[in-house]
């Protein structure tokens, strides 16, 4: 079963043949999005592209994504966050933005982080209250190792976190940022993480845990939107 997260850019496209990026396009977006959020194929949205930018600055998009996921309790907001250390805020303002966001009484989304590599020190203080978010609102952090090298934002693993936040008990999962760009798959990204960063067996089952959970509730949804879909249709 395949399933998709509708992709809004968090920058424009710059590098476009004869083609100019309307200033609205985050808005256009959100419009399709909401077109298309009612279909069982669509899991959720993921905030791509290069991580130049405080998320914070796209909080006015988020106000239409929390208003889909009101409609949708399975929605997944995925966000590129803490995958370079120039935005150590990043992964405590995406969770901000979807809390911000919220109407009240609203139930908290599901939220991924892909990367969460770099934020401030999990020993200082803005390093354990971004803990304390994570755990709050069920957080899963997803870590690709073969995409953190390829894109030069990874150049040693001595302070890689992922143990850190195992040992924190944040779920966490693999990933692989884009298997085909990278030339990597999901054998090759556990036995980097395995091997490279010396997760114990007990580490990898709990990411597997995780993964079997999401995996899971992502079934379910798919069958709860198919049949209300179904129902749409006639």
């Amino acid at each position: 079963m395949i399933r998709f997260l509708a992709a809004f850019r968090r920058i424009p496209l710059t590098i476009i043949k004869d083609a100019v990026t309307p200033e609205d396009y985050l808005a256009r977006n959100l419009e399709v999005l909401q077109a298309v959020a009612e279909d069982p194929y669509v899991a959720g949205c993921d905030f791509v592209g290069e991580e130049i930018n405080d998320i914070i600055t796209l909080k006015p998009v988020f106000r239409g994504i929390a208003k889909i996921a009101a409609r949708d309790p399975s929605f997944v907001i995925r966000i590129h966050a803490g995958e370079n250390d120039s935005m150590k805020d990043n992964v405590s303002h995406s969770i901000e933005c979807v809390k911000d966001s919220l109407a009240q009484g609203q139930k908290m989304p599901h939220i991924r982080l892909g990367h969460g590599l770099y934020t401030y020190s999990l020993k200082s203080r803005k390093g354990r209250k971004t803990l304390e978010e994570l755990k709050e609102n069920h957080v899963v952090l997803e870590f690709q190792l073969t995409s953190n090298v390829r894109l030069n934002n990874l150049n040693g693993l001595e302070n890689h976190p992922l143990r850190q936040y195992l040992a924190e008990g944040i779920h966490c999962v693999q990933g692989t940022d884009g298997a085909a760009l990278y030339g990597t798959n999901s054998i090759d990204e556990q036995l980097s993480l395995e091997k490279l960063l010396g997760l114990t067996s007990e580490e990898i089952m709990s990411m597997k845990n995780t993964e079997s959970a999401i995996i899971r509730e992502s079934q379910e949804a798919y069958s709860r939107k198919k049949k209300t879909f179904a129902q749409l249709l006639d």
